[in-house]
């Protein structure tokens, strides 16, 4: 019996330490780089999101675009996603992650979920679950009749 409990807490050990160098917390790289993405690009990373959840709602199946099967749509290849869930609640863009520490941006206002203010946002979340931290990249205002578009850091580039 012993030697069973050794082995499982050898693969418990190797399990919680295989994530290697990857790390999903706010000072990331991936985290970083989601943020130095300028407002057009966010701006057309949503437009291109919505007709990918389109896209994918006319055919009427479920897909998930990963690096590791069939990869990652062009126009999002810019960016660094791993994966890309289109018709999942609100669709995301997983930028890093391993287990259950995860680098997504969510693009509330589109999708399966309907948004419950009249703002169309993409919402960077990083970290583990209980323990995560947001922030919204890009808000469009679609109640008034001229877009406003903001970026929390007036400091993020605009080229």
């Amino acid at each position: 019996m012993k030697r069973y409990i050794s082995v499982i807490q050898a693969l418990l050990i190797i399990a919680l330490t295989s994530c290697g160098d990857v790390t999903c917390d706010e000072d990331s790289e991936a985290v970083a780089s989601a943020r130095a993405l300028t407002p057009e690009r966010l701006e057309r990373l949503y437009a291109q999101m919505a007709e990918l959840v389109e896209k994918v709602k006319k055919e009427e199946v479920y897909i998930e675009y990963s690096v590791y099967d069939d990869g990652i749509p062009e126009e999002f290849e810019d960016i660094g996603a791993i994966s890309i869930e289109p018709v999942r609640g609100i669709p995301s863009i997983r930028l890093d992650g391993c287990f259950d520490h995860h680098i997504d941006l969510l693009f509330v206002g589109i999708g399966i979920i309907e948004p419950s203010s009249s703002e169309k946002q993409i919402l960077l979340i990083w970290g583990e679950h209980s323990t995560a931290g947001e922030e919204v990249l890009w808000k469009e205002n679609i109640g008034a009749n001229q877009a406003e578009l903001t970026t929390p850091d007036a400091a993020r580039p605009t080229s």
